[in-house]
């Protein structure tokens, strides 16, 4: 199992213009931010050219979800999400019912842009701007691909990113 990490790290990080967007959460030791939701790439389950709140709804759980394991007492981690591609590509069905279908190929990985900022009771601890993704999504064993839950190869990534960088 091989995943595929592009780290970007910054020096400093350059302030996002714009208001935080509907579908933020502060949550204990972690906040997200969504910049620019409605230019995000490919973030509709259902492939319209604009972005799911459910998406974004089940992202932020997750981060929370993931915060709340390992994240220790006086530690904040903020995320900003820049872009998202999902997991494959939608394509129109054929025929009488016009349904739309995601469709998972090699080529078609999961990529999620992010830059971050971990405070301690001290300060800023640690920053950096990266491209999340996993080339290897289709390969990375059973796991994602036998759960019935949205976003699992997208889960599954985070998961994996979020333990190597913050609960080592």
């Amino acid at each position: 199992m091989r995943t595929h990490l592009r780290r970007f790290t910054l020096a400093l990080l350059l302030p996002v213009a714009g208001p935080l967007p509907a579908g933020n959460a502060d949550a204990g030791n972690v906040a997200i931010r969504y910049v620019n939701p409605k230019d995000y790439t490919d973030a509709a389950m259902d492939g319209a050219n604009r972005t799911d709140p459910r998406v974004l709804t089940i992202l932020e759980r997750h981060f929370q979800s993931l915060a709340a394991r390992c994240l220790p007492p006086g530690k904040t981690l903020n995320i900003q999400v820049l872009d998202i591609d999902l997991a494959g590509q939608v394509e129109w069905r054929r025929g009488g019912s016009g349904n739309s279908v995601r469709v998972l190929r090699e080529i078609t990985w999961p990529r999620i842009t992010l830059a971050y900022t971990l405070h301690g009771d001290d300060g800023r601890v640690a920053e950096a701007r990266e491209q999340v993704n996993d080339m290897d999504y289709l390969w990375a064993g059973g796991t994602a691909r036998t759960q019935s839950e949205p976003l699992s190869y997208e889960r599954a990534m985070l998961e994996r990113w979020f333990l190597q960088r913050f609960c080592g």
